[in-house]
């Protein structure tokens, strides 16, 4: 999958979610529309959509190229295939768990999509 599918897709789960929580606090508890976009548009900044499709993008990377390193190292037997993809599995797992933490956990990792808070002149990073 290249980057580009995984960004737009990225981008449409991104738009399905805030469609589906307008849905859920509208229909369901009975919301103002207004009030739930409002508060959408006030919560979600440029910023965390953006580190959002970046690390759509690094997780991308990094299950191809696991996977595709797997692959080029299987051996000649049946079995080795089931094994090989098992491997690949917890790897990928494991790396994209330890690099969504990297960049959650390190100050400024996400300094180049940093936007201004809502209501306040103070630049926040996500």
């Amino acid at each position: 999958m290249t980057p580009s599918v995984k960004i737009w897709r990225t981008s449409v789960a991104v738009m399905l979610a805030v469609v589906g929580g307008w849905l859920g606090t509208s229909v369901a508890l009975g919301y103002n529309s207004a009030l739930y976009l409002q508060h959408v548009h006030e919560s979600l900044a440029l910023g965390d959509v953006g580190v959002g499709l970046a690390k759509s993008v690094m997780f991308a990377i990094l299950i191809g190229l696991i996977a595709a390193d797997e692959g080029l190292r299987v051996e000649r037997r049946v079995s080795a295939i089931g094994d090989a993809a098992t491997r690949a599995v917890v790897h990928c797992l494991i790396s994209v768990l330890a690099a969504d933490t990297m960049v959650n956990a390190v100050p400024g990792a996400s300094f180049a999509f940093s936007a201004p808070s809502a209501g306040s002149g103070v630049r926040r990073t996500i």
